[in-house]
């Protein structure tokens, strides 16, 4: 099975990340994979992320879509209104998937042929930290995600609220999303599949060495939980884990030495390359599954 898999085109933050959609469904048609997955952080706006999917347009495989963090963002405006992230994730994203008959990851697994492919949001839990900076950034820094003139946006605009109205911490959705993956695994497990691929946005693993310069080392406890890789590798039919939000390129390997993948295309200030022609040749990847 060929698995084509991109992250984090952010195409509401430059006319240049903007045009990465239109080329994506361009390649796509070409390459034309037994899967696509787009594992998080296409926009910020729901408009954005809606009108993304109609430019992909029509691609010959099923397309597979993973929430992000910034996809579940809700402005200061919509807050007053009521709304919070979990519209987005439980509602608003899957909603926009199947109109445009993609597949929305969060809610269910999907089998296609012998592979099961799991996995959704994730979220994180501060566990892979730079734990040498204890002693100079402490828990209290990463709850209220503020250290120093750094903060990590999450604490304006990834605003969950449960059926008590209380603002759910970032603990407490690492457990909703656990919960979510153990159901998932349970179904997939019921079915004949011969191998699963996981896929998140958020970084699964301890995988990532500390840069061990800032504002970096505190952004680092906002890339995912360890959690999951922990369940994640008591599974024997565990293949691949793709994930992304780190804007890195990556070929790393789980402890059980599966490939653990991501590709992002991020900020267009940040890419090495000069067009998003260019961008999107050096980020959309093929996984190739024997």
């Amino acid at each position: 099975m060929r698995i084509a898999y991109i992250s984090d085109l952010h195409v509401d933050y430059s006319p240049d990340n903007g045009r990465l959609p239109t080329l994506l469904g361009e390649r796509l048609r070409v390459l034309a994979p037994d899967a696509f997955v787009l594992i998080g952080d296409v926009a910020s706006r729901l408009k954005r992320t809606d009108q993304s999917l109609a430019e992909i347009g029509e691609i010959p495989c099923p397309a597979i879509f993973v929430p992000g963090n910034h996809d579940i963002w809700v402005s200061i405006h919509e807050q007053q209104q009521g709304i919070n992230s979990f519209q987005r994730l439980d509602d608003k994203l899957p909603e926009i998937c199947r109109r445009h008959g993609w597949h929305y990851l969060e809610k269910e697994p999907l089998v296609i042929g012998d592979t099961a492919f799991v996995g959704g949001m994730g979220w994180y839990d501060y566990s892979l930290r730079n734990r040498a900076r204890d002693s100079e950034i402490t828990l209290a820094n990463y709850h209220s995600k503020l250290y120093k003139r750094w903060r990590w946006s999450d604490q304006y605009y990834a605003v969950f609220i449960n059926e008590c109205g209380k603002r759910l911490s970032d603990k407490s959705m690492v457990e909703l999303e656990l919960e979510r993956l153990r159901h998932q695994l349970s179904v997939v497990n019921e079915q004949e599949a011969q191998s699963i691929v996981a896929c998140y946005h958020h970084l699964p693993y301890n995988a990532l060495n500390a840069p061990a310069r800032l504002p970096w080392d505190f952004f680092l406890a906002f890339a995912g939980s360890q959690r999951f890789g922990e369940m994640l590798e008591q599974e024997a039919k565990l293949a691949a884990v793709l994930f992304g939000h780190v804007h890195l390129k990556l070929a790393l390997r789980t402890p059980s030495d599966k490939p653990l993948l991501s590709s992002c295309t991020g900020y267009a200030k940040h890419w090495p390359e000069k067009s998003p022609e260019a961008a999107l040749e050096r980020s959309l990847e093929i996984l190739e599954l024997s």
